[in-house]
């Protein structure tokens, strides 16, 4: 449903408002770009006419008293909709020459606002809020840094601060719907006036009350809009939120946040599905209850949200699957198939594979029905594009920069409905079209690629996918000469860029390479390689050169510097550049016929060189971090002379303390000179009024910050109770904290204002054995209120939800902070948290072993046992070492992610590149030989244990296992690889 209403004041609201009060003017665009699609009143079309022709002649005042007369007429008439256009207009012609137009038109439509008779000031209301809004919106980053001031009743909007502002256009937007049955009694169609249809538009908002209502949703339901939050804020966790409308409109929504933006929301789509509850036509009920939907799946509370919401959108498609509407809910449907996470592949050692992505397999099918079923609809229309989007092809690869001659290497293709990808390896030259590049995505450098003469042009047949997913997949790719390459892809053999998307990378194929060190004053040390044996090159001629921009003819010039010859080692100095020399060099390395070009790869950069002789410092201590107003702040300094590595005290250092407040303004200075000890001491006295916040001290040589606020001490705390023993996911926990005074007596009676937020962490993930599976974000999970006891006691209880993704058996560790915030009868606030652990295991096991062991140094080495919240428990626990197989080849390491598929046999593909990894072989390579120790410890008396037999451990490396039962049954483990040596053995290692 994307056709929408849009009414010329929002348009003009929004223009207006871009020109900053901050003195900074804009013109609007000319009104008759959007009257061409209003409807003129009869009585007043020649009057109109007029004042399109003045403002056009640049005569804005003078059309302005043409619309000042057509405004007072149809505010006697009561001709609501001439009334509002020439309420429009009048703001676009004020803003051709008045100051601070937009700061008047607001008040004098303030003013106005309660003669003007319903409903023109309903709509009135809502231009207000839009405009208080835009104003915010485009001085955002202004009115967020400046001082809020209290209880301010200025109507300087360059004095308001966000509150102020929030505040302000919610109240308008929530008095544009009063009156709701008046309303909803007036057809949209007499505003046409006012507005910009789009064709079919009215079947979604046919009523005034569903044009203003869902522009106040619009607003309420922003994420902007809820700036500031309440103690105890309005939380969606009711399953009947993501039900059908029958059932949705007899929902009883209760909250003890009224004012929250997000219940204002609700309960306004909640308003309009009761409306068209009993429409014949169901197209703007479904409108409301997709919009519904759509925003309490993106904020409610339930694990289980993404099925209620697909199990509600599916029942709506078979209850209308006879009506146009119907495309519509597919296109929801699909939507949600579309756009969810896609599948995590989890590679495993173990034959077991990821399920394949069947994401958009679904919403392509949703999309077929809509458009199947409806092909002319707006949800037939937006599922095209949706397929679309799916089926388009998509093309990529990475490759090394440089790479052997004589010698086939890999590249990793990326592609997406693609069944066969053709190659065509080009010899451009380097010294002529290095500029090609930056051109590539222009028009004339993809000419000029496809122009040029293949060198060797081959195809490649990938597997085939139907999941219209990427993959990524590695190609072999013939072995070429020494030189200059760039090689093109594409997804058809003509190579036309109309038919399927291009990719091309530039490659070195040299025997030359290097090594570098750049030392502190710029300067650096090269080594020269070669790239197949490693031994070092000597006769290389290296010539550093840099790159600058021709803004004449748009291109990258070359400009040559410093040659350089390796010496027999393969080595070259790169001497000191000039004091404000700070480029960064590339080098053009030539032997014989062998080239290599390193581009912008050493930085001349300087680090800056430390200050010599001794450099006075002064450390700064005040008596306490926080003052109020007026009080006296005692502070000492001691001065330290430090050069280098070597510190003194300084004696009779004489500086002037100077105290500055919250704007960077000074108050008060005062001289001090120090004494035999280094120190000197001082006070000042704090200004009685002002602005709070932090102040600072400081002399020439330190500086010390503290608050300054209208604080009161507090004269009670709350603290949670340490939290004991072991929790399971899915299971309610309890967690106590007491309220008491300072001496010691029961805070009673107090409120108790608490939420619960989850986060994860994976203790037990093992590297190379599953995909890391990222940062999982905080979520809420619950909250409420409570009283405190008599014994100043409280409980909170929750039930530890895990997050709704699977995470397979990563088992992770959910970590539950609970806040509480507890008010006793004085209206003072203290607030504490605490953290609770809860995870399908309830054990944390370790060891304490280097990752390099010397066979011949005997130690002991920490077991240790403890329950997820950090306390020790007692377990046996079996400690086992595998011997690991050794790789049998030495191979690099792949610079790109592990390919999902292969086009190669293991045998094939290590026959032909024989020091490259196939496909998860790094992830497989530690297999376990023979056990070699294995041994049962009780933490409780075993806390330090030995490994017997150590040293007679063969060099290698080696697997420690560790595994226990936790209280719950359940089996926990966990592996550390280590490496063993012997000093003694180097020769067999």
């Amino acid at each position: 449903m994307k056709n929408r209403l849009l009414l010329i004041f929002v348009l003009f609201g929004f223009l207006a408002i871009g020109a900053s009060y901050s003195l900074i003017q804009q013109s609007l665009p000319d009104f008759s770009k959007s009257k061409s699609t209003m409807e003129d009143h009869a009585d007043n079309k020649d009057l109109w006419k007029q004042v399109d022709s003045l403002a056009a002649q640049g005569l804005p005042q003078s059309a302005l008293e043409l619309v000042n007369d057509i405004y007072q007429s149809a505010q006697k008439t009561g001709d609501m909709p001439e009334f509002l256009k020439a309420a429009i207009y009048q703001l676009r012609l004020r803003s051709e020459f008045e100051e601070d137009y937009i700061q008047h038109y607001i008040g004098e439509t303030e003013k106005n606002l309660s003669s003007t008779p319903t409903p023109a000031r309903q709509v009135l209301h809502s231009i207000l809020a839009d405009l208080y809004w835009q104003y915010f919106q485009q001085n955002r980053y202004r009115i967020l840094d400046q001082t809020v001031l209290s209880e301010s009743t200025s109507f300087d909007l360059a004095t308001w601060d966000v509150n102020r502002f929030v505040k302000k256009t919610s109240e308008h937007y929530l008095a544009s719907l009063s009156k709701p049955q008046l309303l909803q009694s007036v057809s949209l169609k007499m505003y046409d006036p006012i507005l910009t249809t789009a064709e079919g538009s009215k079947k979604f908002r046919p009523t005034l009350f569903d044009f203003l209502a869902h522009r106040s949703i619009d607003f309420f339901s922003s994420e902007e809009a809820s700036i500031t939050k309440p103690i105890n804020p309005f939380v969606m966790r009711d399953e009947a939120l993501l039900s059908a409308p029958e059932q949705f409109t007899n929902l009883e929504i209760a909250t003890t946040d009224s004012l929250s933006f997000h219940y204002q929301a609700i309960t306004l789509l909640q308003a309009i599905e009761k409306f068209h509850l009993n429409d014949p036509d169901p197209i703007p009920l479904m409108d409301a209850s997709l919009k519904r939907l759509g925003f309490v799946r993106n904020h409610i509370n339930l694990q289980n949200k993404d099925s209620l919401y697909l199990k509600v959108l599916t029942s709506l498609q078979a209850k209308y699957t006879q009506h146009p509407v119907s495309a519509d809910i597919c296109e929801q449907i699909a939507s949600f198939w579309y756009t969810g996470n896609p599948l995590e592949v989890v590679k495993s050692i173990g034959p077991e594979k990821a399920k394949p992505n069947s994401n958009y397999i679904k919403a392509r099918q949703w999309c077929m029905k809509a458009i199947e079923k409806f092909p002319d609809s707006d949800g037939a229309k937006n599922c095209r594009v949706i397929i679309q989007s799916i089926e388009d092809p998509s093309l990529g690869f990475n490759i090394d920069n440089e790479v052997v001659p004589g010698k086939a290497f890999p590249l990793l293709v990326n592609f997406r409905n693609t069944k066969t990808v053709w190659f065509r390896l080009l010899k451009p030259d380097y010294d002529k079209d290095f500029n090609l590049r930056q051109e590539f995505y222009g028009e004339r450098g993809l000419e000029k690629y496809l122009a040029m003469q293949a060198v060797k042009e081959w195809s490649v047949t990938l597997p085939e996918t139907t999941d219209f997913q990427q993959h990524s997949i590695e190609v072999i790719v013939p072995a070429v000469e020494s030189g200059y390459y760039a090689l093109l892809l594409s997804g058809n053999e003509s190579f036309s860029p109309g038919m399927s998307p291009l990719s091309v990378k530039d490659f070195w194929s040299s025997n030359i390479s290097y090594i570098s060190r750049r030392d502190k004053d710029g300067s650096g040390l090269f080594y020269m390689l070669d790239r197949n044996t490693g031994k070092p090159l000597e006769g290389v001629k290296a010539l550093s050169f840099s790159r600058e921009y021709d803004y004449r003819t748009r291109t990258y010039i070359r400009k040559e510097a410093v040659s350089y010859i390796t010496e027999a080692d393969g080595s070259f100095h790169v001497k000191v550049g000039s004091q404000r020399d700070y480029s960064t060099l590339s080098f053009d390395f030539s032997l014989k016929n062998d080239r290599l070009v390193a581009e912008n790869y050493f930085s001349r950069y300087r680090n800056n060189e430390p200050e010599k002789g001794e450099k006075p410092r002064t450390f700064f201590f005040t008596d306490r971090a926080i003052y109020r107003p007026g009080q006296a702040v005692h502070f000492k300094g001691i001065v330290v002379g430090t050069e280098g590595d070597h510190n003194r005290l300084l004696t009779d250092n004489r500086s002037t303390v100077t105290l500055y407040n919250v704007n960077g303004q000074k108050v008060s200075s005062l001289d001090v000179v120090s004494n035999s000890f280094g120190s000197f001491n001082g006070t000042f006295m704090l200004p009685v009024s002002g602005l709070g916040g932090q102040f600072r001290i400081e002399n020439n040589s330190g500086n010390i910050s503290f608050s300054v606020e209208e604080y009161k001490r507090p004269k009670f705390e709350v603290e949670f109770q340490p939290v004991s023993g072991s929790y399971r996911l899915n299971e309610k926990v309890s967690v106590s904290g007491i309220a008491e005074s300072f001496s010691g007596t029961p805070v009673s009676d107090a409120m108790v204002s608490y939420r619960v937020v989850r986060s994860a962490n994976f203790p037990f993930f093992r590297y190379g054995w599953k995909m890391w599976p990222g940062m999982m974000p905080e979520s809420e999970i619950a909250n409420g209120n409570l009283v405190t006891g008599s014994d100043g006691l409280f409980i909170i209880d929750f039930t530890a939800l895990p997050d709704p993704s699977d995470f397979g058996d990563l088992n992770p560790v959910y970590n539950y902070s609970v806040y509480a915030d507890v008010t006793d009868i004085n209206g003072e606030t203290r607030s504490s948290v605490a953290s609770v652990q809860v995870s399908s295991k309830a054990l944390i096991i370790g060891l304490e072993i280097p990752e390099a062991i010397n066979r011949d140094d005997t130690k002991s080495f920490k077991l240790s046992a403890t329950n997820l919240n950090g306390k020790n428990t007692p377990t046996q626990i079996t400690v086992e070492a595998f011997r690991l197989k050794a790789d049998d080849r030495l191979t690099r390491p792949r610079r790109w992610e592990t390919p999902e598929l292969s086009l190669y046999t293991r045998e094939e593909f290590i026959r032909q590149l024989p020091s490259d990894i196939y496909m998860d072989d790094n992830e497989q390579a530690s297999k376990k030989v023979n056990s070699v120790f294995k041994n049962s410890f009780n933490t409780a008396t075993d806390s330090l244990i030995s490994i017997s037999g150590l040293s007679k451990w063969e060099p290698g490396r080696y697997l420690i296992s560790l595994s226990a039962v936790d209280a719950f049954g359940q089996t926990v483990s966990n592996d550390k690889e280590v490496v063993v040596f012997a000093p003694s053995a180097k020769k067999s290692l």
